[in-house]
């Protein structure tokens, strides 16, 4: 019951046109799939597309309002970019990175959480690496700066700044859900839609429901997964609809995985390769490598 409740008074803001804001893409594909069915069995034909997006994907929308979007340096653009930084620094010196990609990646991660949280490395008692780091920072916001591109960190406070200036409407409400907590970026985000008279609201996680701890000895790793299979085919079985299954480091094994549920669970699919009807799916995408060309 307070699950449902929890739900019901999602879909009532989405309903009634308030912005609802989600963690995570996931979380907004489960509440708008949801909203579909609440207006489905409400006899509705048509119904206008709610506001559910994640916080991410609602930033953007913001600054396509704005009229910015090209500005964005996003995705393989941004990494290439601290790549072109990090070789050109790193070639200066006497010894240069054998893995250059891999040490961008983590600049740019580093990068992210910085201006995520606010925080000022200046001062503080630093390594060689994090000299490094600082002067790699220095000259990726340099480039963007000469280029008139907007750095992803950026996104956040350019968006915060539109609102204050009156340059982008507010929302009539937004709702927050399913955040453990709230970053400083989102609280700057929060005083920026209060300030501009729209309420904000975080929903809290509903409590959960007790459930059972079971240890379960197997013999090998392939009697785990099966195991784990066919766990889920007697709950099925039962009449229950959603199974969630947690598998550690998915990649490395995952046709592995899958072969095994599609036996246990789905072996008419098994025998019919279909995979569009399949009882399950896995969460996690194969490599483009795996694919069949077109």
């Amino acid at each position: 019951m307070v699950r449902d409740d929890f739900y019901r008074r999602i879909l009532d803001a989405a309903d009634s046109g308030s912005t609802v804001l989600t963690a995570n893409k996931r979380l907004a594909r489960h509440l708008r799939s949801l909203f579909d069915s609440r207006m489905q069995a409400e006899g509705r034909a048509a119904w206008v597309t709610p506001q559910i997006l994640s916080v991410d994907a609602w930033l953007r929308q913001a600054l396509a309002a704005l009229g910015q979007e090209g500005r964005l340096l996003d995705g393989f653009a941004a990494l290439r970019l601290w790549e072109q930084v990090v070789e050109t620094d790193t070639a200066k010196g006497a010894l240069a990175l054998l893995q250059v990609a891999a040490t961008a990646r983590r600049a740019q991660e580093a990068h992210q959480l910085l201006g995520e949280y606010q925080v000022d490395m200046a001062g503080e008692p630093l390594t060689e690496d994090h000299i490094a780091f600082l002067r790699w920072r220095k000259a990726y916001l340099d480039a963007c700066g000469a280029g008139g591109w907007l750095d992803p960190a950026q996104l956040p406070e350019t968006i915060c700044a539109a609102i204050r200036g009156g340059e982008l409407s507010s929302p009539c409400g937004v709702l927050l859900v399913g955040f453990d907590e709230l970053s400083p970026k989102l609280l700057r985000l929060q005083d920026a839609l209060s300030a501009a008279g729209c309420p904000v609201e975080e929903l809290p996680p509903p409590g959960q429901p007790s459930g059972e701890l079971k240890r379960l000895p197997c013999a090998d790793t392939e009697d785990e997964v099966r195991q784990a299979a066919r766990w889920a085919r007697k709950l099925l079985e039962k009449g229950e609809e959603r199974i969630g299954i947690i598998v550690p480091n998915l990649q490395s094994y995952r046709p592995f995985v899958e072969r095994i549920f599609r036996a246990e669970i789905d072996p008419g699919a098994l025998a019919s390769m279909d995979e569009e009807n399949a009882s399950f799916s896995l969460s996690l995408g194969s490599n483009l490598a795996e694919q069949g060309l077109i």
